[in-house]
């Protein structure tokens, strides 16, 4: 009896603590604050631990260093999931107890000092703040060391030279890399350099190893004769490849890349490389061609991160299933692919799956995707046969924003984010071609991502189907295997041929607001398909959906939609209509809002913050600042509309899309004399229409080099330019011969193919 007496004493004591017990674990304890750079981005993964009852809350603060005050920063997304899925399989959550934000528009290397405060009803055990600062990465890229001279047609070129003589240069670029130590330059002069170049050894981060054309020479890597041997961990057989880089702290730039399975091929345990002004096309294959890819392998994450992709253009030849003209696969992240126009070159074919313009492997799983603290920003992309930017994988604190996808059958792809967050903001999407699908869709999502997507201040011109077969969705859960959930839509414009959703799935949980939608051809009587119901109209939609509360149903008017200019327009409706956000249109973020409220949509209409960096007297284009800018090259006060041209130069000092020849003909065959290559006239002159000298070279080369002809040479009225603009594979404007690439500038001096009406202007190249 006194033994039982004991027991019951007992367990009334430890039930009498049970509760008490119970509050501490709903109590939060701040864990780490794990803070990672790119050169305008923080990402900030503020982990915790206890919380059981989930109501702790997060904020993010930030200033630069020195700064006495602080900015509050976006609102953070919590994560508390014990499985992520993707493509209906389910994985272990390695982010779960954590808090993720990113900062956005710094500048670059700049340190800054980042705040997480936690709050919890139930207490906080310790401090309630977590602190650490960091600096956005450099892009100065220092050298410092031996320079190196590399020319395959100089009489005394040898690979037995010391190099370091410009009059005894090596032979080969490999024979350059072969020696080259941290902080080396390897100037390479014009030519043809046949072969695989293969990059192994690594500089630092206080000295990159620099390979580099030689001034403005025109230099060629060819793989036609490469080896069969670019590193496939992925495939298993032999592929060819121009470039291979596997040495980290390296930089290439300004070469163009031809022929080969692969142009350019970065592979572990690479880190830390930078990649620009290149031009990669006629990767010659009847696979999978790859013009760019980042990564080594696919069913294991490898440690390729930290890669730039800058300022290049790259064209994509072949029909090319299920595979990117940049392919990011299993890498570690923190890759930032900026400032490139990419070029589709075929038309697609039906029921043969296209290719994407920038996206990742594997889509639907962690280490998928980009990954982790990844920006693709300020990117052309023309006539992709799949997607614009495919948001496949893990992507946490990834940030889509700024780019431009034309005449694509999908604008962006979340199917699936499976851990997020992911930011895709203030892009725009127009001008959409089916190639294989039969439809097409501003944004696609599915395969059961549970991963938050943010849809922010996006403009996605969907209104006209012809080229669609009649069927144009603003979004749609295509991607099978169940609908994606945690995405937000707020403040963008989708202007949609058909319906504006069409979320199938009966568990679709799409969360949208504060958008200005419409819909052009209501024939069928569906306004949104949303949770497998159907609704006629606008009005019915929120009534049974609560969704789009704050919406407005009502056709945008732009500047110059036909132009490509997609501000709104004085009176449009949606001007300061939209929600002010935290991080993305508020006073603290790199694009504030102006007037009464923020513009929905890309634009917001006070922006217009033209810049003449080089004091030339014209403002310089900036596709979120100053869309009406004229300088094609505002860091050189000697290039802008009027300027003198000096012939032979390659250099545009007018920006009439036009660098002046000083051949005899001049002509409308690309100038240079007669006789002369495609390829050399072209590149000289870059003015004719064929892009090739007196009909007597090939315009392939010629226009890939300098924009001076179609990309095959082709003379149909489909492919070339009509008054020779310049430009290449079809896009217009003008060219700064010095990188081959010149940032969009749209409606503002645009040309056009034959046979398009000469009110539709197409954007600058």
């Amino acid at each position: 009896m006194t033994r039982l007496r004991a027991s019951a004493i007992s367990t009334l004591l430890a039930l009498s603590a049970w509760p008490g017990a119970l509050r501490a674990q709903e109590r939060t304890a701040p864990g780490t604050l794990r803070l990672s750079s790119t050169y305008e981005c923080i990402s900030v993964f503020a982990s915790f631990s206890g919380d059981l009852d989930a109501d702790n809350t997060a904020r993010l603060d930030w200033r630069a260093l020195g700064s006495q005050d602080w900015q509050h920063g976006m609102a953070m997304t919590a994560d508390r999931r014990d499985q992520v899925t993707g493509g209906g399989q389910s994985y272990p959550n390695p982010y779960k107890s954590q808090w993720r934000a990113s900062v956005l528009g710094l500048q670059t290397g700049t340190g800054y000092e980042i705040r997480v405060r936690f709050e919890d009803p139930d207490g906080i055990d310790g401090a309630d703040s977590i602190t650490d600062t960091i600096r956005t990465r450099d892009d100065s890229y220092p050298a410092g060391g031996v320079t190196y001279y590399v020319d395959v047609d100089h009489p005394e070129a040898s690979d037995q030279n010391a190099g370091t003589d410009e009059a005894l240069p090596l032979e080969t670029i490999q024979a350059a890399a072969d020696i080259a130590q941290a902080g080396d330059t390897v100037r390479v002069k014009a030519g043809t350099y046949p072969g695989r170049t293969f990059i192994s050894s690594s500089g630092t981060d206080a000295a990159y190893i620099h390979f580099q054309r030689f001034e403005d020479d025109h230099v060629i890597l060819d793989a036609a004769s490469a080896p069969d041997n670019c590193g496939d961990n992925y495939s298993g057989q032999g592929r060819k490849c121009a470039l291979l880089i596997s040495g980290s702290y390296v930089r290439v730039s300004g070469f163009e890349i031809v022929h080969g399975y692969y142009g350019i091929k970065v592979d572990s345990p690479a880190h830390d490389v930078v990649i620009e002004r290149m031009l990669v096309h006629d990767q010659s294959t009847t696979e999978l061609e790859k013009p760019v890819q980042i990564g080594d392998s696919y069913t294991v994450q490898n440690p390729v991160a930290n890669v730039t992709l800058q300022d290049n253009e790259i064209h994509a030849a072949e029909v090319d299933p299920n595979d990117c003209a940049v392919l990011v696969m299993g890498t570690s992240g923190g890759h930032v692919i900026r400032r490139n126009r990419i070029l589709f070159d075929h038309p697609g074919a039906p029921g043969v799956h296209g290719t994407d313009c920038i996206g990742g492997l594997p889509n639907m799983q962690i280490h998928g995707g980009f990954f982790e603290n990844t920006d693709v920003h300020d990117n052309y992309c023309e006539g992709t046969t799949d997607e614009g930017v495919e948001i496949d994988g893990g992507n946490a604190n990834v940030r889509i924003w700024n780019n431009v996808t034309y005449r694509g059958n999908v604008g962006f792809s979340i199917a699936a984010v499976v851990v997020g967050p992911a930011y895709i903001f203030r892009n725009v999407v127009y001008g959409m071609q089916d190639h294989w699908v039969g439809d097409c869709l501003g944004v696609k999502s599915g395969e059961t991502g549970t991963g938050a997507a943010y849809f922010y201040h996006n403009t996605f011109y969907l209104a006209d189907g012809s080229a669609c077969n009649g069927r144009i969705w603003g979004t749609a859960d295509y991607g099978g295997d169940g609908a994606a959930s945690n995405v937000f839509y707020r403040n963008n414009i989708i202007h949609a041929y058909s319906r504006v959703f069409s979320e199938s799935e009966s568990d679709s949980r799409p969360d949208a607001d504060y958008d200005l939608v419409a819909d052009v051809d209501q024939s069928d009587g569906v306004f949104a398909k949303w949770g497998g119901a159907f609704y006629e109209d606008f009005e019915s939609f929120v009534s049974a959906t609560q969704q789009e509360r704050n919406g407005i149903h009502d056709l945008p008017a732009f500047v110059d939609a036909d132009g490509a200019d997609f501000r709104l327009a004085a009176g449009s409706p949606g001007m300061d209509r939209g929600q002010v956000i935290a991080g993305f249109n508020d006073s603290s973020s790199a694009w504030p809002f102006h007037g009464a409220g923020p513009d929905i949509g890309a634009y917001e209409s006070g922006q217009d913050e033209c810049r003449d960096s080089d004091g030339d007297g014209y403002p310089g284009y900036d596709p979120m600042h100053c869309a009406r800018g004229t300088d094609c090259d505002d860091a050189n006060r000697d290039v802008h509309p009027g300027a003198e041209e000096v012939c032979g130069n390659e250099v545009d000092e007018d920006c009439d899309g036009q660098a002046q020849a000083c051949g005899t003909d001049g002509g409308t065959d690309g100038g240079g004399d007669d006789g002369g290559t495609g390829e050399d006239a072209g590149a000289a002159d870059g003015s004719g229409t064929d892009g090739g000298g007196d009909d007597g070279g090939t315009g392939e080369d010629a226009g890939a080099a300098d924009g001076s002809g179609t990309a095959d040479g082709g003379d149909s009225a489909q492919e070339d330019l009509e008054g020779g603009c310049g430009c290449s594979a079809g896009a217009s404007g003008p060219r700064r011969a010095d990188l081959w690439l010149c940032l969009l500038a749209l409606g503002v001096g645009c040309c056009r193919r034959l046979g398009e009406p000469r009110r539709r202007k197409r954007p600058l190249c």
